[in-house]
């Protein structure tokens, strides 16, 4: 309903996307070539924890990350989610993209950021 209000605004668009977040549509290729780790994941896992987990636990850490408190745990998982979406998003290749945005959604959003900066 949100999203039809913005789009009712001059010159805004909102879009609702497919997968939980923008780091849903990175590419684990791009995510390995920054930093040594394997990651599986899918359009609704929450990718920046468990990347947040994972440099963790590959750390010398002798607390268990489900013992860190929720504060903690936050605060690494925003540092992730910053990470993601500049180091490894620099990494990401036409290829990876079509891989993990096969509908273009991504795409579509630039299109319509360049409509919309066109029509200022």
């Amino acid at each position: 309903e949100l999203a039809e209000v913005i789009n009712q605004r001059p010159q805004c668009r909102a879009v609702l996307t497919s997968k939980r977040s923008l780091e849903n549509y990175l590419h684990p290729a791009a995510i390995r070539e920054v930093t040594p780790i394997e990651l599986a994941f899918g359009d609704f896992d929450p990718v920046a924890i468990l990347v947040a987990k994972q440099l963790y636990e590959n750390g010398l850490h002798d607390r268990p990350w489900e013992l860190l408190s929720r504060r903690s745990q936050n605060r690494l998982s925003s540092r992730a989610k910053r990470w993601l979406n500049t180091q490894v998003a620099a990494h990401m290749t036409i290829d990876h993209l079509r891989e993990r945005d096969p509908a273009g959604e991504i795409a579509s959003w630039l299109t319509t950021i360049g409509q919309l900066a066109h029509s200022i």
